[in-house]
């Protein structure tokens, strides 16, 4: 977490002195209470009075089991996954000079005992199966895969290590990334994690310039890096201590450019079904990482994935950051080059539960553990977005700090002539729609009303820049659903009934209203809102949303939207997560393509041109090419 992030986060809880104690519930919640006897959460449900209890099961599958450093022997290291660990490891040899660093697996898959197993390099890893000549250089990477009992894909890691005078050591040296961030044209922030405590530099160079930036002592590392030249290519290389590894990147066009240039869009990568890659620690690997190798194939300058990145819906955020810690694992070869920007849908939920899934809400103390704090501790993204819901109609005590924040889950950032607003549909989220005001909270798909008062002055504001031409906005949860979420997303078959309850009391505008102002925003007041990029549903469609479309049921009581020009919604959650069919909806006429293969959008921008091409990255199909603007 970087040094701003901490500041950011500081500054937004000290508000509430209230937060300290963990055994306060927050306001925005009803019929939470400490038990002091049983030192534990519980529910009471107002209807029949039956208290339900937090469920505090910790999962024994954590990221601390897989962190530990490995231990040198005479022929190798010893890997130690803690006695609760059983299973089996894959390992091999990496080659840092190949540009996406993929390890190359020994031949036998060997068993853990009590925890332990032996990478033996010595006797296994030499002559022709030696091909980065570590025997030559004194210096190798090892790749290594843990399997459960089950053979599930349970974590990837590797390690860097010396061989001098006979003898193995742990070198210094990456255990995750680097991730290009928060690009510019002339600035990106680099980060990555380190094996052990180290102040490491980077070294920029382009046409025989060389520049240094040195970070800080210790394991995170976040570099700024400035004073660059729009739309270059870098050489970019990490030094810790005498080991190093050289990338590359290319900055960003220089703002308001008709340079023609692409971006990528997908979501829902979370696990799927046929095992081994497809599920990889909550994560389809398998479906994933060809997402990710196609799109930097085709020269995409970013990469947009908005939710369900993993499998989620847990109650121990350590499961949470392990399945995390697995998604920047499958994209780190990519993301090494080009942005990757994250968004959060509703499989990013972290919860406490009351009785499973029918009184689950946002964990806390929101500070510490909430869905919102664990996806900002694992990812970086811009802090230009709004505070949280304090201080909004809703907020049950204007002198303290009652909503998570909204710090890297809800921002925006441009590209050359296109700017992507990224919304948060998942905030404090409250799984069960028909208990949301008995224990109180938001529901899936509503964008709550300070974030939509953001949404307004961003829009605004691009309206009035000359820079901007194409405006994108994405969120998880589609407007008009199209397949498998019918009955909820922002439109719940058409009952506006649903809506958040903070402290007891409905928000003013239900679901259709809420999604009726939204795109009242989005059509009638922007004239530059391209679309908006969905996800949730399993499948790809694109869906005409005009002043024709029909968006409500025959006998809808309420006002109705009248639409002044068109948009469109690309909804691709075709990333890996188990497929949903069509479904019959009001406006299915509008629905220009639908469906259930793997895909990945890739966006064309020439000037004032939009163009998309939608590919299976499995089979390499075009499923579509269109002009979208």
């Amino acid at each position: 977490m970087k040094l701003n992030k901490k500041l950011f986060l500081t500054l937004f809880f000290a508000a509430s002195a209230k937060h300290i104690s963990a055994q306060v519930v927050p306001a925005v919640f009803s019929n939470i209470y400490f038990d002091n006897t049983a030192k534990n959460y519980y529910f009471k449900n107002p209807v029949d009075n039956k208290i339900y209890y937090a469920d505090t099961t910790k999962t024994t599958t954590i990221i601390q089991n897989f962190s530990q450093l490995p231990l040198a022997y005479d022929s190798g290291f010893i890997l130690n996954f803690g006695t609760q660990q059983n299973g089996s490891v894959l390992y091999g040899l990496k080659d840092i000079n190949n540009k996406m660093q993929q390890v190359v697996y020994y031949r036998y898959l060997y068993a853990l005992a009590k925890g332990k197993v032996k990478v033996d390099i010595l006797s296994k890893l030499i002559g022709n199966y030696d091909f980065i000549n570590w025997q030559k250089n004194g210096r190798g990477k090892i790749g290594y895969r843990f399997f459960s009992t089950t053979n599930q894909i349970l974590f990837d890691g590797s390690f860097v290590f010396t061989y001098k005078n006979k003898k193995f050591a742990l070198d210094t040296c990456m255990s995750e990334g680097p991730f290009v961030a928060n690009m510019e044209s002339k600035e990106t922030t680099i980060w990555f994690e380190t094996n052990l405590p180290i102040v490491a530099s980077i070294v920029i160079s382009n046409a025989g310039n060389k520049k240094s930036y040195i970070g800080q002592l210790g394991t995170h590392h976040e570099i700024r890096i400035k004073d660059l030249q729009a739309n270059t290519n870098y050489k970019y290389t990490i030094v810790m201590g005498d080991y190093s590894e050289s990338f590359s990147f290319t900055t960003f066009p220089e703002k308001g450019t008709q340079n023609a240039f692409a971006f990528a869009y997908a979501s829902d990568c979370r696990m799927g079904q046929g095992g081994n890659e497809r599920n990889v620690m909550g994560v389809n690997s398998y479906v994933m990482s060809r997402i990710a190798s196609y799109a930097v194939y085709e020269n995409a300058r970013f990469m947009q994935v908005t939710g369900d990145l993993i499998n989620g819906y847990d109650i121990d955020e350590n499961k949470i950051n392990l399945e995390y810690r697995s998604y920047r694992n499958v994209i780190s070869p990519y993301a090494a080059q080009v942005p990757f920007y994250m968004g959060m849908g509703n499989h990013e939920v972290v919860a406490y539960e009351f009785g499973g899934y029918d009184y689950a809400v946002d964990k806390f103390p929101f500070e510490k553990c909430s869905q919102e704090k664990v996806f900002a501790d694992n990812f970086v993204n811009p802090l230009n977005g709004p505070m949280s819901e304090d201080h909004s109609k809703l907020d049950p005590n204007l002198t303290l700090v009652d909503f998570p924040s909204y710090a890297e889950n809800v921002y925006y950032y441009t590209c050359g002539n296109v700017a992507m607003i990224v919304l948060n549909s998942e905030y404090l989220y409250t799984q069960n729609e028909n208990n949301v005001d008995k224990v109180g909270g938001n529901i899936h798909a509503y964008i709550m009303d300070n974030q939509l008062q953001w949404l307004t002055e961003t829009l605004a504001k691009m309206e009035l820049d000359k820079t901007i031409d194409h405006v994108f906005v994405t969120f998880h949860s589609p407007m008009l659903p199209n397949g498998g979420h019918v009955a909820d997303d922002m439109w719940y078959n058409g009952n506006n009934n649903i809506r958040p309850v903070i402290a007891g009391k409905p928000a003013e505008k239900g679901i259709i209203e809420r999604r009726d102002q939204l795109l009242d925003l989005l059509v009638n007041k922007s004239t530059k809102v391209v679309g908006v990029l969905t996800g949730d549903e399993h499948n790809y469609s694109r869906t005409l949303i005009s002043p024709e479309t029909k968006m409500y049921t025959d006998g809808y009581q309420g006002a109705r939207i009248q639409l002044k020009r068109s948009i469109w919604q690309i909804t691709n959650g075709a990333a890996g997560a188990p497929y949903y069919g069509k479904e019959e909806t009001p406006w299915v006429v509008s629905v220009q393509k639908f469906a259930v293969q793997y895909a990945l959008c890739m966006f064309y921008i020439s000037g004032k041109q939009v163009n998309m091409k939608v590919i299976n990255p499995e089979t390499l199909e075009m499923l579509e090419d269109v002009s979208l603007k």
